[in-house]
């Protein structure tokens, strides 16, 4: 019986073990998290709608679409 005991203590010994471990992976994870959204409920987001110059220089020319983008149709004076 006293193997049995300590087989069990054993047991009880790693799963304590185990739950040391997830509780600091846990933690890791929650100070991860903390620190990604810096206190803020939401993570962080870029409200730019060009962050690139390319991006914003390609936006300001107008773009063609429709039946007349290639072909160039004028209207009837």
């Amino acid at each position: 019986m006293a193997d049995n005991k300590s087989v069990a203590q054993r047991s009880v010994s790693s799963v304590d073990a185990i739950k040391k471990m997830e509780k600091e992976l846990y933690r890791e994870a929650l100070m991860r998290d903390y620190d990604l959204k810096r206190g803020s409920k939401y993570p962080p987001m870029s409200i730019e709608p060009f962050p690139y110059e390319r991006q914003r220089l390609s936006a300001t020319t107008p773009m063609r679409t429709g039946p007349c983008a290639s072909s160039g149709c004028r209207t009837r004076s």
